[in-house]
């Protein structure tokens, strides 16, 4: 959607919503898996626990905003620059 004069484009608010979702998402997720690993590897440490949340979270969070900015006619990752 472009704006009226100038050229700028404007964001929905549902829009903007959508890496909120996906980072809570991811962070659910990456804790769980965290939790499944750390009990199915009988390291029930809480940093290990946390090391693997953090570290499932952030793959996880790094392919959903590729999944995001990916065209999906060409296969390449959308410009966020402005034209």
């Amino acid at each position: 959607m472009s704006g009226p004069l100038d050229g700028t484009t404007f964001v929905s608010r549902r829009d903007r919503q959508k890496p909120r979702r996906f980072s809570a998402m991811a962070s659910l997720a990456g804790s769980a898996a965290a939790v499944e690993v750390a009990h199915a590897s009988h390291y029930d440490s809480p940093v290990w626990i946390g090391t693997l949340a953090g570290l499932f979270s952030s793959i996880l969070m790094a392919l959903l905003m590729m999944a995001y900015y990916m065209n999906p006619e060409t296969g390449e990752l959308k410009s966020t620059k402005h034209k």
